[in-house]
């Protein structure tokens, strides 16, 4: 029984510790799929910068057509209720000085086709108001300011036909006015407005894309630069006579701290050697002094396994005083 409970409660011990090698492997499996999808949604400096222009570029775009849109419309309202308001004023004239026999006459040469036609109103008429859209809204807005509201109908469309419908009566007998307008602000926006937006848009993309490139230009070259330092090489001083103030100052530290670098490297191997040469010296006159003393040869063997000894340290010395910075060769 002892034995069997023993295996119970190591084999309930072994099942947490294989959970945790499990669980690593999972996170790992993880972070190496997240890490697989990571750089395909990585931008450089460029790709973003030329992204977050673009992107806003776009935007003042489209704000800059909607104010242009909305200035357009309620300029076009203001024209239009003028134009009917001159025009509503005539007809109430001429049918109000026209004598009632000859008013039928008048009318049907006021209903002729054109910009504006009068037809006698009935009760019956079915016609839809106006104020259907902002455009309208404006429109009627705009001509309660100009025509007296009272015993005054506005409508946008009557049987079926669209238009500007004023509703007037001239002596008890009740008229329709008829201002014809275009209901499309701009006829040729498509074939016009946006092949002028899209050219505007292609000039200012490329101008963004240019002047994204002469930004990340001198920053490419400080790049490659670091890389070379990095790597024990001795870069070509950045160009710090034109540019912007901050990218010069970045150069000109960046040309200050690779001259400090070398020197500094300079200072390394000259103390290196001179080291190697003050140790190197000593060591050749005590050989010659202990072979030409009286020593047995075993004694002679372990003196010269000592010296040896120094001169491998003293070339790991020289192997660390080289330019490249390499590791110092096992012997």
């Amino acid at each position: 029984m002892s034995a069997l409970k023993s295996d119970l409660l190591r084999g309930h011990q072994e099942e947490p510790l294989q959970q945790d090698k499990v669980a690593p492997d999972s996170e790992h499996a993880n972070k190496h799929k997240s890490s697989s999808f990571r750089p395909i949604l990585r931008f450089g400096l460029f790709g973003r910068a030329f992204f977050i222009i673009t992107a806003f570029m776009i935007l003042s775009l489209s704000v800059w057509g909607m104010v242009v849109v909305n200035a357009l419309e309620e300029h076009r309202a203001n024209q239009l209720a003028e134009r009917a308001t001159s025009a509503l004023n005539i007809a109430q004239k001429s049918i109000q000085y026209a004598a009632k026999e000859n008013r039928s006459a008048l009318i049907i040469q006021l209903a002729t086709p054109g910009d504006t036609q009068v037809f006698p109103r009935e009760e019956s008429d079915s016609y839809l108001a106006l104020g259907e859209s902002r455009f309208e809204d404006l429109l009627k807005e705009r001509l309660s300011q100009l025509v007296p509201t009272t015993g005054i109908i506005l409508a946008s469309e009557l049987s079926q036909e669209r238009g500007l419908w004023i509703g007037f009566t001239v002596d008890d007998e009740s008229y329709w006015l008829l201002v014809k307008y275009r209901h499309d602000l701009f006829p040729n926006l498509i074939n016009e407005g946006l092949s002028w937006l899209f050219i505007t848009l292609g000039i200012a993309l490329f101008g963004a894309a240019l002047s994204v490139r002469m930004l990340t230009k001198p920053l490419r070259q400080l790049a490659i630069a670091s890389k070379q330092l990095a790597h024990g090489e001795n870069p070509a001083p950045l160009p710090t006579d034109k540019g912007p103030t901050e990218i010069l100052e970045v150069f000109s530290t960046f040309n200050q701290m690779a001259m400090d670098l070398r020197a500094a490297e300079s200072d390394r191997e000259v103390m290196l050697a001179g080291i190697s040469h003050d140790l190197r010296t000593p060591l050749a006159r005590l050989r010659l002094e202990i072979e030409m003393s009286c020593f047995d040869d075993e004694a002679l063997n372990a003196i010269d396994g000592d010296m040896e000894q120094i001169e491998h340290c003293i070339a790991q010395l020289m192997e660390y005083a080289r330019p490249t910075g390499e590791a110092p060769k096992e012997p």
